[in-house]
């Protein structure tokens, strides 16, 4: 078996004897990528029971890796990486060739599905992990467990490039979470790199980074109790990620690190989640000492994205049912397609229309990002999500999702309204950030109806030919990044003892979760499972609008809103 040692003075620099003469075989050799790379084991580094021997061997690797150029160790660690990938691929393409051969009825189907489920999950992982080994950043991944069942991948940037952890326990580094919007996840606050990451800039200013996850994406699809073919597995939407995915990652988050408290950054769906969870449990937000919206989104009624306007004109039980209670936006759909056309624009003849990416991901894209991006994003949500998102835009308010009329009533009373969510329950400093070309966090719903409702907005700023995806992605975006920066090193110094505990806090998280999962989750899955009506029963006309919300063009004043009503009701 060839030794790790072998193998590693083979691509040494070493300088020869002046009295030896190099042969070809001493000559230092290039990396092929066909070049096998052998796992290092224990007998590879010494067979002896010789403590002394094993000691000047491991000593002699050591010495043997440190010559390496910094060159020669990126192919080296490339070559690793390749050959993961190669695994990973083949045991795949095994995987796809067996469920091919399996009939439709074929007790196996099930598992075989799953294992393919667990393997694109772990190349996504691998490649991500590989990114921040490249770029000489730490990673971790955590698994939290969530009141109603969910099974959450969590990734951390311990600290920055080249730094260490304090060694006085007494000092240790101040906590930021940073939550993905809709159709991103953990990945998208990473793939831009060093150059234009916020996460990665944080680690480096001394920040313990945490990336949060959400039901549904390519780190959240494990569920303790349903599988992705059962319909209750998709059955939620951002409502219900406020109230389960973010608590328990915060609470998994504040345990882990022994902290009070930490700073919290969402962007887009990060962002309402958050309200949700803040305005509905005080308890959460006696965990956080800021909170920074990057493109906040509470009402929608200025919203000038075409998608969700066409959405927004069926009724929520008519979009179930006929696209029925699943899975929106497939990973194997865009990994499919999008790597390969973004290499394409490598090639000097195509550098002309790296501006059409900017359109496309909806941003001023450093197009040196592409090739990562477009393997990780994006990540795909629930048909329930979307149809809460389209309500929004229908219904003008923050809301609670619809139901239908019938459940409306039950759940919401006589007028059958979802309740707005009560913004001004939250009680913490929060900063905005938002952008003039933003096409779903416009400026006139941002200052218009979210900045008046919320208590104490300690800082905003409107950013000038800014669009949704500039916020995470944008390649001109360092003065936004030192502000944010300055305010997260301001309220990470302050702030008291949290006025609940643990007990208190799971105890209101678990009563709102149960709620929802038990009765309203039920009832609109058997009222999605029901027959379809009428098409004319099942489009929005303007007559059902009418009493809901009103023109864009109507001040948020006029508008008859629900603030008042009771927090703890879904």
């Amino acid at each position: 078996m060839t030794s790790f040692y072998d193998y590693i003075t083979k691509f040494s620099i070493s300088s020869p004897s002046p009295d030896t003469k190099p042969n070809s075989d001493q000559v230092h050799a290039p990396i092929s990528p066909a070049t096998p790379i052998p796992v290092l084991q224990k007998d590879d580094i010494c067979s002896s029971d010789d403590s002394d021997d094993r000691d000047d061997l491991a000593k002699r690797n050591d010495d043997n890796q440190s010559r390496l150029t910094h060159e020669e160790r990126d192919e080296v660690r490339n070559m690793k990486h390749e050959m993961k990938e190669d695994l990973l691929r083949s045991q795949e393409t095994g995987i796809q060739n067996r469920l091919g051969s399996l009939k439709p009825q074929d007790p196996n189907m099930e598992r075989f599905e799953e294992m393919l489920e667990e393997h694109e999950h772990t190349r996504e992982a691998q490649l991500l992990a590989s990114a921040m080994e490249e770029w000489e950043y730490p990673f971790e991944r955590h698994s939290v467990h969530t009141k109603s069942g969910w099974i959450i991948e969590m990734h951390r940037v311990k600290h920055g490039k080249g730094q260490f952890t304090s060694s006085n326990p007494q000092e240790p580094r101040p906590v930021v979470m940073l939550q993905h919007g809709l159709f991103n996840s953990s990945a998208a606050w990473l793939v831009t790199g060093p150059k234009h990451s916020i996460a990665l800039k944080l680690a480096d200013a001394g920040f313990d980074v945490w990336l949060g996850n959400n039901r549904g994406t390519h780190f959240a699809r494990k569920h303790k109790r349903f599988n992705m073919k059962d319909p209750q597995f998709w059955n939620w939407s951002f409502q219900h990620m406020g109230l389960d995915d973010l608590p328990a990652q915060i609470n998994f988050v504040l345990n882990h690190t022994r902290q009070e408290k930490l700073s919290y950054i969402g962007h887009s769906q990060g962002t309402a989640q958050a309200f949700v969870g803040f305005s509905s449990m005080p308890g959460l937000q006696d965990k956080v000492n800021l909170f920074v919206g990057l493109a906040p989104v509470t009402s929608l009624r200025h919203q000038r994205n075409h998608a969700l306007r066409v959405l927004a004109k069926f009724k929520t039980v008519a979009l179930l049912k006929w696209f029925g209670m699943g899975e929106f936006g497939h990973r194997s759909v865009s990994t499919s397609i999008l790597p390969g056309i973004a290499s394409s624009f490598k090639n000097r003849l195509m550098s002309k229309l790296n501006g059409l990416w900017s359109v496309v991901m909806d941003c001023n894209l450093d197009t040196e990002c592409l090739s990562l991006l477009t393997q990780l994003e994006p990540s795909p949500t629930s048909l329930t999500n979307l149809a809460h998102w389209a309500f929004l835009v229908r219904s003008g308010r923050f809301c609670k999702r619809d139901l239908g009329k019938t459940l409306n009533e039950q759940f919401y009373g006589s007028d059958g309204e979802p309740h707005d969510y009560v913004l001004e329950n939250i009680k913490i400093p929060v900063a905005l950030f938002y952008g003039t070309l933003d096409l779903l966090s416009t400026p006139k719903d941002v200052e218009g109806y979210l900045k008046p409702r919320l208590q104490q907005v300690v800082y905003s700023e409107k950013y000038e030919n800014y669009k949704h995806n500039d916020f995470i992605w944008s390649k001109a975006s360092d003065e936004m990044h030192e502000k944010m920066l300055a305010l997260l090193r301001t309220f990470c110094r302050s702030g008291s003892d949290p006025q609940e505990s643990d007990e208190q806090m799971n105890e209101e998280c678990s009563s709102k979760i149960e709620e929802i999962q038990q009765a309203e989750d039920r009832d609109l899955m058997d009222e999605v499972q029901s027959p379809c009506g009428d098409v004319d029963e099942l489009v929005q006309t303007d007559d059902d609008t009418s009493n809901n919300a009103t023109t864009p063009s109507e001040d948020y004043t006029t508008t008859t809103t629900m603030s008042s009503a009771s927090t703890t009701q879904d």
